[in-house]
């Protein structure tokens, strides 16, 4: 395998208080797809200010867009779905960040109709399956990682894969082990990268970020220590080859 890429979603008070201490930690960056809208409150979890996205992207994460309001692709015309993007990428110009380069679908949900919309960007990420529709993924496959299979799709392949359709091969939740990210790893092609994606996390210095959903960040850091101690590059999702 080539590399590794860690994203997470949604503007979470957690990317700036147990996720990036931990890339910190170990001297490497991630990718946060955000909304920037402390309105959303995703999750019932409290939002990034903007001070602390400002503050990641300072520290070397890369800062994606992940739409202002989140609404399904599916839910959208390309027109409304343009003004989405256009709302997150100003306000990032505003902060000084700058327009991003990267994109994630929110609710993994990948629809055909605003992929024109999405060529402004160099890449775009989806979640464990394409989908036009939420019913449609749901279908697909169940949630849990443990209970759908990972074949070659979920590996992102320069030159093969869709740029604005990269699924991911492990979706970082209380049931994802590592045993299934090291697993998820070693099945990766000799040319590939694995895409990674998380959302809420939490440790005992940050009580007030716990959920139900939550991954404690003793996970985190274990993954992390596995791909430093292996070698293995990690990446941000914007520096993946196309």
């Amino acid at each position: 395998m080539k590399g590794v890429v860690f994203t997470f979603d949604d503007d979470l008070l957690s990317h700036a208080t147990v996720v990036a201490p931990v890339f910190e930690k170990y001297k490497q960056r991630c990718t946060f797809f955000l909304n920037v809208n402390p309105r959303l409150q995703l999750f019932r979890s409290p939002s990034l200010e903007e001070k602390q996205t400002l503050s990641l992207h300072k520290k070397g994460f890369e800062i994606g867009n992940h739409t202002h309001t989140h609404p399904l692709s599916s839910n959208c015309n390309a027109s409304v779905f343009s003004e989405e993007l256009e709302l997150v990428n100003t306000k990032l110009q505003a902060m000084g960040i700058g327009r991003p380069e990267t994109f994630a679908y929110p609710g993994y949900v990948s629809s055909r109709r605003v992929e024109e919309s999405l060529r402004i960007f160099k890449l775009a990420r989806g979640g464990y399956a394409p989908a036009e529709t939420a019913e449609e993924l749901d279908n697909e496959r169940d949630n849990f990682p443990d209970r759908w299979e990972r074949g070659i799709e979920n590996y992102y392949m320069p030159r093969e894969t869709n740029s604005l359709k990269v699924l991911c091969c492990g979706l970082f939740c209380p049931r994802y082990t590592l045993e299934l990210f090291i697993n998820d790893i070693k099945k990766c092609p000799k040319e590939g990268y694995c895409v990674f994606t998380g959302h809420l996390f939490h440790s005992q210095e940050c009580p007030d970020t716990y959920h139900a959903d939550s991954v404690d960040v003793s996970f985190l850091e274990s993954a992390l220590k596995y791909c430093v101690d292996s070698n293995i590059k990690i990446l941000k999702f914007k520096d993946l080859p196309t």
